[in-house]
């Protein structure tokens, strides 16, 4: 079960943000050094949460369970492109998207709608990692440049 990373932790114990991703899905996930957009984007956000990051791998028949694992406590958040994951959470109460927009593919992060404080943390997480370059340098290494639209692409 996910620690409050917002209230802390028991001395010598470092809180988990637990992420799940359908696996694999290049460039997102399971690139070579146990990368990809996902990856390092949600280890951004743990980082600057004070928290490690533990990366769930829903594979074909278990993705359906992803999308509500999130209001369960099986994980924290879920990643998947904007435009599937708005459609396939539509139907599933307690769940909210944060952080469209994070490139041109629309990627989204959905957390559960009752953790308004894990709302307000990614949020807040995403905007700093955009603010100090983070974001940009993620941006530029998978999808090959920093812009999020990448249409502004200058070559």
């Amino acid at each position: 079960m996910f620690y409050d990373i917002l209230s802390g932790c028991p001395p010598g114990r470092m809180a988990t943000l637990r992420v799940g991703a359908a696996y694999p899905d290049p460039p997102c996930n399971a690139m070579p050094n146990n990368s990809g957009l996902d990856i390092d984007l949600m280890t951004g956000i743990a980082k600057i949460l004070g928290a490690t990051v533990e990366f769930i791998a829903y594979r074909g028949t278990d993705f359906g369970s992803a999308l509500t694992d999130p209001t369960t406590g099986e994980c924290d958040v879920f990643m998947k492109l904007a435009p599937v994951l708005t459609e396939l959470v539509k139907p599933i109460p307690g769940v909210e998207l944060v952080c469209k927009g994070i490139s041109v593919e629309n990627i989204a992060i959905a957390v559960p709608l009752a953790d308004d404080r894990l709302l307000r943390h990614i949020r807040a997480a995403a905007e700093e990692l955009e603010q100090d370059g983070t974001l940009q340098r993620i941006r530029r290494k998978w999808p090959g440049n920093p812009c999020t639209d990448q249409c502004l692409a200058t070559g």
